[in-house]
């Protein structure tokens, strides 16, 4: 996550009704990239696009962008060599609001982005987002397990496991961050690690008695 970024010229937009909201944010040890917040899931695809509207592919044929990616409430645009955000930020700026208003326009590389792909994608960047990293400080731990149908299936481990506070993890902290991404997500349900046989364990204690 960068920090915000507000310093940009504003250049002539499209009529402000018509506006998709975006927010620009640098990328941490990566000057030449900005990453634009945008309403969730709203291009229906994530990864690197192999089709844009007409004006973006401009910016990209003039290397005045070097790449896009598209996330599930962001795309990342990287600038080309020798090319400035002071230059080109209102340009990149109002092309980008411009292409948001014709997401029919944009697709994916390879076969396409289907729904439960774009629902992993989020749940993805949510567990190693600040809600992982929550979760992990804590001792515990959660992973994947499946994606179906706007349903996603998560499996909580370590401190996380057997902890009367882990529904409220779940609902209030994964759930809520999967559904700010993907606002249509169905459920989130999830399976806790087996946690080791304490019988067994306390018999490991004591040596075994000699015949």
């Amino acid at each position: 996550m960068g920090v915000a970024r507000d310093d940009l010229p504003v250049a002539d937009a499209p009529p402000a009704c018509r506006l998709v909201p975006i927010h620009p944010e640098s990328v941490a040890g990566d000057p030449a990239t900005l990453r634009w917040s945008i309403p969730a899931a709203a291009l229906g695809m994530v990864g690197v696009p192999a089709v844009v509207p007409t004006a973006l592919q401009a910016l990209l044929d003039d290397a005045v962008l070097e790449s896009l990616f598209v996330e599930p409430a962001a795309v990342s645009t990287t600038l080309g060599p020798g090319a400035s955000w002071r230059e080109h930020g209102a340009r990149v700026r109002t092309t980008l609001q411009e292409a948001l208003l014709t997401p029919e326009q944009w697709r994916p590389a390879g076969a396409g982005s289907t729904a439960d792909e774009l629902l992993r994608a989020a749940v993805l960047q949510v567990l190693d987002g600040e809600v992982g990293h929550y979760i992990r400080s804590h001792g515990g731990s959660v992973r994947l397990l499946d994606v179906h149908d706007r349903d996603v299936k998560v499996e909580l481990a370590g401190a996380c496991s057997h902890c009367p506070a882990s529904e409220i993890t779940l609902t209030n902290r994964i759930e809520t961050g999967i559904r700010a991404l993907y606002p249509a997500l169905g459920r989130v349900s999830s399976r806790s690690q087996a946690a080791p046989n304490l019988a067994h364990r306390v018999l490991n204690w004591f040596p075994a008695r000699a015949e």
